[in-house]
């Protein structure tokens, strides 16, 4: 009896930090005009099996990005869902910026240098 009701303790204190985990704001002003939320990660090599993906990396790009969700209407800040895919792979940072318009794009997707995202982003968890 104790047992099972560790575990089910356990479980929610893990579905509650997923929430919270998922959930970001863009307000400590630590890069001026850094308010936008962003999910990414980084381009690996079975990526390449995507011809904009080739054409990407031609351009120099390492980072696939695209804009999180808005979180609901009533609370501020961002998501980026856990299960939350891009390119068939999850997200793996969050972040917020002030990014300029990427030269690579694919529908929502964007695509940026690691010096482009240190430059006008500051991370929100991993």
């Amino acid at each position: 009896m104790q047992s099972s009701s560790f575990i089910a303790l356990v479980a929610l204190l893990l579905i509650q930090s997923q929430v919270a985990y998922s959930t970001f704001l863009c307000n400590d002003q630590s890069k001026i005009k850094s308010t936008v939320g962003y999910c990414m990660r980084k381009i690996n090599t079975s990526d390449y099996i995507y011809k904009e993906l080739r054409v990407w990396k031609k351009l120099g790009v390492e980072m696939i990005v695209m804009e999180a969700n808005k979180a609901a209407p009533d609370l501020s800040g961002y998501t980026c869902p856990d299960t939350f895919l891009i390119v068939n792979r999850p997200v793996e940072r969050r972040v917020c910026c002030q990014l300029p318009k990427s030269r690579a794009t694919d529908g929502i997707l964007m695509g940026y240098t690691e010096t482009q995202i240190f430059q006008n982003c500051y991370a929100r968890g991993t």
